[in-house]
């Protein structure tokens, strides 16, 4: 479960405990684990739901704390 907030700048933050973790945990430099990250959002719809609040390139995505736009 997740929440999907917009920040005043025009930034998008998702809020949930178990993303967060998987997202913290993520090793970016890893083209395999960027894979598996992809896939985890794809699946998890998340996609889809920043999609319908507004992302599109340009738009920064958060999860907690970690910048992930560039991987989405």
């Amino acid at each position: 479960a997740y929440r999907i907030e917009k920040n005043p700048d025009g930034s998008l933050l998702v809020r949930g405990k178990r993303l967060e973790q998987f997202t913290k945990m993520t090793d970016f430099k890893n083209r395999g684990a960027v894979e598996r990250f992809r896939d985890v959002i794809e699946r998890t719809g998340l996609l889809r739901a920043l999609q319908k609040n507004g992302w599109k390139d340009g738009v920064l995505v958060y999860i907690g704390t970690t910048k992930v736009d560039e991987h989405l």
